[in-house]
């Protein structure tokens, strides 16, 4: 068929070889068919297929018949389509079809005709579909579907060199197409099954009611250009597809979302910003993202379930307003090997884990401020080579996690609060740096059965910080070569011990400024290798309990007071001391032991300190005991 005009008239049907057209008009009306078995050349021509037409290029093939190949050069392939500075208007309810054939589309700058770009444009309800087909959009191409339009691929491949959609007025053949909104918009539908969609150079741009579906190995390749899905639009990858964003980044926002299904995406060289009412919902998906930050934000949410992991490699994740991450089953992994390697949390953001989830921060610091909430059941948190910090009122709730801090110290400051099972275990190591575990400003952690090991570092409370330990163990190891303090309390902080056990083993428990250390109901205080000290009006409170200090002195200072109610209390290869009005008060049931061993054995008074036994047992093994500076004691039913 070589036509300048051609008519297609209504319910009509014309069978041909092929459509060629230069400077010509073409038209499919109602009901009609025109149909080009081998081929179809347009320059700078115009094919309008209307209401209930179709236009098929090609013949029927069997399905997957062109899967997996390369994209082929035109010279590749015997038969080639062409549509030069023309194009083909979709109208509504209407459809194109490209089977088993390749068609191109570009611009040629030299040619006149009045039309300025080579074009599909689809209106409502209208279709492309491309059947074991290669559709290549050359530079300044145009691709614009509207309003409940779909472009359907099957097992086929689209080659995008610029923009995917695009923004830019139309000059049509003396009409004008006016852009609108650019990108998928109004329900218009990307649809493909087993085929490519390669986009060079520019963006994929999808919005309003649009959805993009890529399933059974499908794939999406943005090149040095950026994915944007905004409004009510959704993403579906499914089944072994693939989305590739190279150079750009990969946006959602307003209540855009992405729904992956057994899927991979990588991004690489840009942000992920998830933004607004938006969401990312992932089963069974592997999202890696290299030198880029992911932002989300604005009540937005990210669902990663049954096995997906989301890699972030030389960037960072920081949420904002109410955002939310959740994993079940799943995995998120940020790290900094040049740069980034922060998970920082505002403004009532969460991240919520359970199902043997893990967080793993490495290189960078895991951040809650400002009311933000870390919940995690049956998991794993683990930081290395950096700090995990609670500030700003923010909460970590922890049930049958292994938290896990390398590298860096675990702090908590301004109201924050932590809550830990009898099944979580937390672990704070020195390694090459690091390993404090410190409370201030008011914080509060309750642990209920938590079992808790500081490697070559020091536990810190201050500034009116309170921690609960009920039936647990906090666990403090050193090198003897480290003469620093292992414990240390300060700033009115207290620590309670409920059945539970502290051990500073290699350094110093030392409590000050007012700082309180309560124990009952078969607690235990054990320091070894180091001293237990009390100054500033500090206090040591414990009943029904056992205090043991080995190869170090228990000193009572500055106005400090121990208050011991049955209670073991043992000093061994070391002195009991008390000096400027210290306080000591010891009951019925409380032995007090001081045993000389390799050194030490002296129980000792001055200043004005003062100790009153009520029926209290002592005993001095190969020492003595020294009383001097107005020290007084009485010992009433003692011996």
């Amino acid at each position: 068929m070589h036509a300048s005009f051609l008519r297609v008239l209504t319910e009509s049907v014309v069978l041909g070889r092929s459509l060629d057209a230069n400077f010509g008009f073409a038209t499919v009306s109602t009901d009609a068919l025109l149909h080009a078995r081998e081929h179809m050349r347009l320059r700078s021509s115009r094919v309008d297929v209307n209401s209930n037409g179709k236009l098929v290029v090609g013949d029927f093939p069997e399905a997957g018949e062109l899967y997996g190949r390369a994209l082929p050069a035109h010279t590749e392939e015997p038969v080639v389509s062409q549509v030069v500075n023309g194009g083909v208007y979709v109208r509504d309810v209407a459809t194109f079809s490209l089977r088993n054939r390749t068609m191109q589309m570009y611009k040629d700058a030299e040619l006149d005709g009045g039309f300025s770009v080579p074009f599909i444009v689809m209106e409502e309800d209208a279709v492309v579909e491309l059947e074991s087909a290669v559709l290549v959009l050359g530079e300044g191409s145009v691709l614009r579907p509207q309003a409940r339009s779909t472009l359907r691929l099957t097992d086929s491949q689209l080659a995008v060199y610029g923009q995917l959609f695009h923004d830019a007025p139309i000059s049509a053949g003396g009409a004008t197409i006016e852009p609108g909104v650019s990108g998928f918009r109004n329900s218009s539908q990307l649809v493909a099954l087993r085929s490519r969609v390669y986009v060079r150079g520019g963006d994929a741009f999808f919005q309003g009611d649009t959805l993009g579906s890529l399933s059974e190995c499908s794939e999406l390749d943005v090149e040095s250009g950026s994915f944007v899905a905004q409004n009510s639009s959704t993403l579906v990858l499914q089944l072994g597809s693939v989305m590739r964003v190279g150079g750009g980044e990969m946006v959602l926002r307003g209540s855009a979302r992405a729904l992956l299904s057994d899927s991979f995406v990588a991004i690489t060289g840009g942000n992920v910003s998830v933004i607004g009412n938006s969401s990312i919902a992932a089963a069974g998906t592997l999202f890696s993202q290299t030198l880029g930050d992911v932002t989300v934000r604005g009540e937005a949410i990210v669902m990663l379930e049954l096995g997906s992991k989301w890699n972030v490699s030389d960037g960072q994740l920081a949420m904002y307003d109410n955002s939310s991450v959740t994993l079940s089953s799943a995995v998120l992994e940020v790290a900094g090997n040049t740069e980034g390697g922060n998970v920082l949390l505002y403004d009532h953001a969460s991240i919520v884990a359970h199902d043997k989830s893990r967080v793993i921060v490495s290189g960078g610091r895991l951040a809650l401020n400002d009311t933000a909430l870390l919940d995690m059941t049956d998991s794993v948190v683990t930081v290395t080579a950096g700090d995990a910090v609670l500030s700003g009122n923010s909460t970590a709730m922890l049930l049958s996690v292994e938290l896990t801090v390398s590298g860096g110290d675990l702090r908590f400051e301004e109201n924050a609060t932590l809550s830990t099972d009898g099944s979580t275990n937390v672990t704070v190591n020195a390694d090459t740096g690091g390993g404090v575990l410190e409370m201030q400003d008011w914080s509060d952690w309750t642990a209920m059965g938590t079992n808790t090991e500081i490697g070559g570092g020091s536990v810190v409370l201050g500034g009116h910080a309170h921690t609960l330990q009920v039936d647990s163990s906090v666990v403090i190891t050193g090198s003897m070569a480290e003469a620093r303090s292992r414990l240390l309390m300060d700033g009115n902080a207290e620590m309670e011990l409920e059945r539970s056990r502290v051990e500073v083993e290699s350094g110093d428990a030392q409590l000050e400024g007012q700082s309180k250390l309560t124990g009952y109901d078969g607690s235990t205080l054990i320091v070894s290798g180091g001293h237990l000290a009390l100054n500033d009006t500090a206090l040591l409170d414990m009943t029904d309990s056992v205090v043991t200090v080995t190869a170090g002195d228990a000193v009572l200072s500055g106005n400090s007071t121990a208050m011991l109610l049955s209670v073991e209390l043992t000093v061994s290869g070391g002195d009991l001391r008390f000096e400027e009005n210290a306080t000591l008060s010891t009951d019925g049931s409380t032995n007090v032991t001081v045993n000389a061993d390799t050194g030490g054995g002296v129980l000792e008074m001055q200043d004005w300190s003062d100790w009153t036994a009520m029926g209290t047992n002592t005993e001095i093994g190969g020492g003595s005991v020294v009383l001097g500076g107005h020290a007084r004691t009485l010992q009433v039913d003692s011996s």
